[in-house]
């Protein structure tokens, strides 16, 4: 199934009444509200590989097609989940690049795969994984029709006896392009917390032999 962001933006006048805006006609929304599931997203940005756009949410852009953004962070559904969103960037009320469903399931699957292996997620299944991808479609973003678990299978979740409608509409996140870093397709570790203690003490080494050198010159000038 091929669908673009120009076809799903004809669709905005016929939800205009609700909650959905262009942004959510542009991504895919995972809640891992499943039993055990953790997102912990924090050492992406210690790392470099994440920006913060807010005390609750992270972004890069993706190394496997730069053209998308993935956002992660915590939202509350009778309880505080972490939550991936697949993002379409937008400027002016426009969406910056025209992206297929195809394409951005594609990278749904490539991002939450590295995240299970990377231990940034956790308690879901390379089985949970595929069933979301199975599930997902463009459009299926926002507080009424994101992914969600429920009775061991994943579905938007205003199809599930969880839904609770939205008393009010959110303001959509922003955040500039530009300030957002790529996430390098090989970049599925961290830095060895050895490796880092390694590098730092070479380098307090290597001043404090300089420095030495550099008094002993000056003894002998």
């Amino acid at each position: 199934m091929y669908v673009s962001i120009s076809i799903l933006l004809i669709l905005l006048p016929i939800v205009s009444a609700s909650c959905v805006t262009l942004e959510d006609l542009a991504a895919i929304e995972i809640v891992f509200n499943k039993p055990g599931a953790v997102l912990d997203y924090s050492r992406l940005v210690e790392s470099g590989y994440a920006v913060r756009l807010s005390s609750q949410e992270v972004a890069y852009r993706s190394g496997y097609d730069t053209r998308l953004v993935v956002i992660l962070g915590d939202t509350y559904l009778g309880g505080k989940y972490g939550y991936m969103r697949i993002q379409v960037p937008f400027a002016n009320g426009k969406a910056l690049y025209n992206v297929s469903e195809v394409e951005a399931k594609l990278v749904l699957q490539k991002e939450a795969e590295r995240l299970l292996e990377m231990g940034v997620l956790r308690g879901v299944s390379r089985e949970d994984i595929e069933a979301i991808v199975s599930c997902a479609r463009l459009g299926y973003a926002g507080w009424d029709s994101r992914i969600v678990y429920e009775d061991g299978s994943w579905k938007p979740f205003n199809q599930t006896r969880l839904y609770r409608p939205l008393s009010a509409c959110t303001v959509p996140l922003t955040f500039n392009l530009e300030d957002v870093p790529v996430f390098p397709a090989g970049g599925e570790s961290f830095p060895s917390p050895i490796i880092v203690v390694t590098v730092a003490l070479a380098g307090l080494l290597l001043a404090g032999f300089l420095l030495y050198r550099q008094r002993r010159a000056s003894k002998k000038a």
